[in-house]
């Protein structure tokens, strides 16, 4: 006998398949930008040299660098038919790691489901080209903010300001109104296809809550919707435990074995271990444990749920796309606000190859991968599980668990340890 569905997902499974929102309508915003090409989403940063230095280092894996030069060796005309057949649909459409300013900067059409309130009228300022969010990112340095918004940004509003194109009351709330958001998404565009990418983050344990509900969303629209009619799009963290790649587990016992007295070796727990030994002949399986107490139960709680729901996802054969990229930790301010994890940040960087990213780096590096994912094979998460153009920002690489390095991480960023910026690599190095 099947298990019975957890009431959550039963009740916005049934709403999605009764028919269209009658709560929530559409505003479309027309930017007035021209679509730039990949390469130039965020002006002041070139992602191919950007990508051959932390291959070189060993901040993502070479997958990444080749995917990154798919993509950002594309021009804008030439990104255009594949823009032309997605709408990007932002749950968490206001976070820092959501990519959907990168995205309207290209052309995009994107949907924002984000929470009422001054972030999403920011966003809307934003897209039409006025108020203090365009006019205040003129004032910021290069490779902080990206290129002009070209797209059209799509935003939920009651249903009786559709019709007027007012957006004063724009905004929904996941954890509060599923079922209206995915009725009202399942029927959207029918003719494209919708890429659902969960960016939505809150703290503590609200997380696991934000995370059950963009699942039962998003598992309840992929349902809605013609079989190929979506995409779904992850950012897993490596702070979990995760299989990597051959290469990614040697790196690190060998950089483990190179380590001087100064690391503290024997103190330190080896990031490299035993393979894991599969019983369906798939041969030994490497795993890192990226898990970080620090970091607390319910941010890994629910990447790891994301990452299981991909692997369905991915094995039902429903989706035209399954997206999950693993993406590096950045200096964004839902982490930059626990004055312990913004310290051991720096701390961290002691210890090569570990970096953190600035968000606006980090957004861009993730936005050029999802462009190319989207247009390459399914991946077979049971097989290689989330490696494929994977940036990691050094975990898997590094000669020691982040978690047995934590506090003197911390120390070493109390005392103000700055790490040198990565050697630029030749480009012609490039796999």
């Amino acid at each position: 006998t099947a298990p019975s569905p957890i009431p959550l997902y039963r009740t916005v499974r049934e709403r999605t398949a009764q028919g269209p929102s009658q709560v929530y309508g559409a505003v479309a915003v027309c930017c007035g930008g021209s679509p730039c090409a990949p390469a130039a989403a965020l002006p002041g940063v070139d992602p191919l040299a950007l990508f051959a230095g932390w291959a070189a280092f060993g901040v993502c894996e070479p997958s990444a660098l080749s995917a990154a030069q798919r993509s950002a060796g594309a021009s804008a005309k030439e990104l255009q038919p594949l823009l032309d057949r997605h709408v990007f649909v932002c749950l968490g459409g206001t976070s820092e790691m959501c990519p959907l300013k990168m995205l309207l900067a290209l052309g995009a059409t994107c949907v924002a489901i984000a929470r009422p309130g001054y972030k999403l009228q920011a966003l809307i300022q934003y897209a039409r080209g006025e108020g203090e969010a365009h006019a205040g990112a003129a004032k910021l340095e290069a490779g902080s903010r990206p290129a002009p918004p070209a797209g059209t940004l799509i935003v939920p509003v009651p249903i009786a300001s559709a019709a007027t194109g007012e957006t004063d009351g724009a905004g929904c709330d996941m954890l509060g109104d599923p079922c209206e958001i995915a009725a009202w998404l399942a029927h959207l565009d029918q003719e494209k296809i919708l890429v659902l990418g969960a960016y939505g983050y809150l703290d503590g344990s609200d997380h696991v809550r934000l995370t059950a509900a963009m699942d039962a969303l998003i598992t309840s629209v992929v349902e809605a919707r013609p079989a190929g009619r979506t995409a779904v799009a992850y950012l897993p963290s490596p702070s979990t435990a995760t299989p990597v790649p051959v290469e990614a587990n040697a790196a690190a016992a060998a950089a483990y074995e190179a380590a001087g007295t100064f690391s503290l070796r024997s103190l330190r727990t080896p990031n490299a271990r035993a393979p894991v030994r599969s019983t369906d002949g798939r041969g030994d399986v490497f795993v890192c444990d990226g898990l970080i107490t620090l970091q607390g139960p319910s941010y890994a709680l629910a990447k790891t749920a994301q990452q299981w729901r991909a692997s369905v996802l991915a094995a039902e054969g429903r989706c035209a796309k399954v997206s999950s990229l693993m993406a590096p930790a950045a200096r964004t301010e839902s982490m930059a606000h626990v004055t312990t994890v913004a310290t051991a940040f720096n701390g961290l960087e002691f210890f090569a190859p570990l970096r953190v990213a600035t968000v606006s780096v980090a957004s861009f590096a993730m936005c050029l991968l999802l462009l190319d994912d989207l247009s390459q094979p399914q991946s077979d998460f049971a097989t290689v599980g989330h490696t494929r153009s994977a940036v990691h920002g050094g975990g898997w690489r590094c000669a020691f668990t982040a978690e047995s390095i934590g506090w003197s991480a911390y120390v070493l960023g109390w005392l103000g340890y700055k790490a040198p910026p990565i050697p630029d690599a030749p480009l012609a190095s490039a796999p």
